[in-house]
């Protein structure tokens, strides 16, 4: 082989080297630049689960506290409807004890009467 070829083949080998380090150098670059898209997705979703989570968690606060408030209600309402029939109930015992007590004091003054005033035409009087 002559020297130009020897050249010639030094020099395509050189090309070859250096698109190939180009090549490499461009696919760093790519896989640097997926890397960092990568990393961005995983960092919105992250974001968007945290979001997500959150609303869930704000949901199910309400929910609770909805729910809260109306077994509150619901307890405050037989609480009052108790408090009421406590009440109908002692308000009637003070009525039976007054009408016992009322019936009481008519039986005695009835007996009272029949002890204290004999009859005039009973047999055996004058």
């Amino acid at each position: 082989m002559s020297k130009k070829w020897l050249v010639l083949l030094a020099v395509s080998a050189g090309a070859i080297g250096l698109t190939a380090c180009a090549k490499k150098e461009e696919a760093k670059t790519d896989a640097a630049a997926a890397v960092e898209t990568a990393g961005e997705a995983v960092d919105d979703a992250a974001a968007a689960t945290g979001e997500a989570v959150d609303a869930t968690v704000d949901a199910a606060g309400a929910v609770v506290d909805d729910a809260a408030a109306a077994t509150g209600e619901v307890v405050d309402d037989a609480a009052a409807t108790v408090e009421g029939a406590v009440d109908d109930a002692g308000n009637m015992m003070d009525k039976a004890m007054d009408d016992a007590g009322a019936m009481m004091d008519k039986a005695e003054d009835a007996a009272t009467e029949v002890v204290e005033e004999p009859k005039t035409d009973a047999p055996g009087q004058r």
